[in-house]
C-alpha cells in the first residue's frame, strides 16, 4: 500500500480527473433526469408566475456549466482541508509523512463522497423528488433521515446531512492507507486519524451550523 502512495508513477492528477468527472457526470444526471421544467414548477409555483419559472428553468440551463466548472474545486478544496488537518496532527505526533502523500490518500479516498453522490442520485430518481425543498430534506444513511421533515429546522438540514454513514466509511477508508505509516497498527492509524478529520469535520460542522443559521434567521 504505501508502495503504492509514494510511488512516483501514481498519477496524483490523473486521479483527481477520474473524480471530477465522475462527479460532473454524476451532476449532469441529476440536472437532466430530475431538476426539469416540472422540478423548477413545483419548487417555485407558490412564488412565481409560469412565464418566470419558463426563464429561471432556461437561464439554469443556459449557465449549469458554471456548476459543473467549479465540481473540480470543490473536490480540490475538500482535499486540501482534509489534508491540512491531518497533516497538522501529524506533525504535532512526530508522525513524518510528506504532505503529497496525504493529499494522494485524501483524494483517493474522497471517491467514499463519489459513492455517495451517486448513490443519493439513484435514490433521487427512485424517490421521484419533485422539489427543491424535498431534495434538501432528502439525504438517505444520515441522520436527517431518521427526522420528519416538519420536525427539523431549515438551519439544520445541511449540519444533520453531515452526519452520514459515509463520513464513518471516509475515515476507515483513511485509516487503511495510513495503515503502512503506522507499522500496520490499525488502533493507533484509526486514532491519528480520527483526531485530524475529527478536528476538521467538527470545525466545518460548526462554520456550517452558524452560516445557516445567519442565512435562515
Amino acid at each position: 500500500m504505501k508502495s503504492i502512495i509514494s510511488n512516483k508513477k501514481s498519477n496524483t492528477m490523473l486521479i483527481f480527473i477520474f473524480i471530477v468527472l465522475a462527479n460532473i457526470l454524476c451532476s449532469m444526471y441529476v440536472n437532466e433526469t430530475i431538476i426539469t421544467l416540472d422540478f423548477i414548477s413545483n419548487s417555485y409555483k407558490e412564488q412565481l408566475d409560469i412565464n418566470r419559472i419558463k426563464e429561471l428553468y432556461t437561464f439554469r440551463e443556459k449557465f449549469s456549466w458554471l456548476g459543473y466548472a467549479l465540481v473540480g474545486l470543490m473536490v480540490l478544496i475538500r482535499v486540501l482541508y482534509t489534508s491540512v488537518f491531518l497533516k497538522i496532527v501529524f506533525f504535532f505526533k512526530n508522525v513524518k509523512i510528506p504532505f503529497k502523500n496525504i493529499f494522494r490518500i485524501a483524494l483517493i479516498c474522497d471517491s467514499v463522497f463519489l459513492i455517495q453522490n451517486i448513490i443519493k442520485a439513484f435514490f433521487l430518481k427512485t424517490q421521484h423528488v419533485s422539489s427543491f425543498i424535498e431534495m434538501s430534506y432528502f439525504s438517505p444513511l444520515s441522520v436527517l433521515s431518521f427526522f420528519k421533515k416538519d420536525s427539523v429546522e431549515l438551519y439544520l438540514v445541511y449540519p444533520l446531512q453531515l452526519l452520514n454513514l459515509f463520513e464513518v466509511i471516509y475515515v476507515i477508508t483513511l485509516t487503511i492507507f495510513f495503515l503502512s505509516f503506522f507499522e500496520s497498527n490499525f488502533k493507533k492509524s484509526l486514532n491519528y486519524n480520527l483526531l485530524g478529520y475529527g478536528m476538521a469535520f467538527v470545525f466545518w460542522f460548526i462554520l456550517a451550523l452558524f452560516i445557516n443559521m445567519a442565512f435562515t434567521a
